[in-house]
């Protein structure tokens, strides 16, 4: 329980912190943002149901710096992840979410938008893996959603059979 109440008591104090720049979920499903990084995960996601690892954590916290409300980045964040991502509805899935608003994590300290929530930068993550080589494979010319064609005459994984995209991992998940 005392997790939870700073992560609200810090969300109420800086939703008013002015953001750069607001997208819509639709801005967002389409990997429409000013930012190549989050576009390229997007994209990944639409792909193939899932994400690099270190650019799903910056996917997730980055809608939070893209919304006027904490609220509308989790109901993004949850709308996105279930429509799209094999795990999407699981349990463990709503945890990760959570963990980009500050669940399962300590207070850091007071910044404009993010409040108490850990902050991480998408410029911060060329230090962790090779941005420009995922973000190359990922372009919107490499990642088109065609790129996966459902089989003809296959039967689709229950989890894959709502995600139309992902039917290169269905084909994983049946031939295991």
């Amino acid at each position: 329980m005392h997790d939870a109440l700073w992560m609200v008591g810090r969300t109420i104090r800086v939703e008013s912190d002015r953001r750069e720049v607001i997208y819509t979920r639709e801005q967002l499903a389409d990997a429409t943002t000013g930012e190549s990084l989050w576009n390229a995960g997007q994209r990944e996601l639409l792909a193939t149901g899932q994400m690099h690892n270190a650019v799903r954590m910056l996917w997730g916290k980055s809608v939070l710096l893209w919304t006027d409300r904490y609220a509308d980045a989790l109901s993004h964040l949850i709308w996105l992840n279930d429509r799209y991502a094999l795990d999407g509805r699981d349990p463990n899935s709503y945890s990760n979410i959570l963990w980009c608003f500050g669940k399962f994590d300590r207070p850091f300290a007071t910044r404009k938008v993010w409040g108490t929530i850990r902050p991480m930068s998408l410029s911060r993550a060329k230090a962790k893996f090779n941005v420009n080589a995922y973000v190359s494979r990922w372009s919107a010319d490499a990642a088109s959603p065609d790129m996966f064609p459902v089989p003809a005459g296959r039967a689709i994984s229950r989890n894959v059979a709502r995600l139309p995209l992902h039917t290169a991992h269905a084909e994983q998940l049946m031939s295991d």
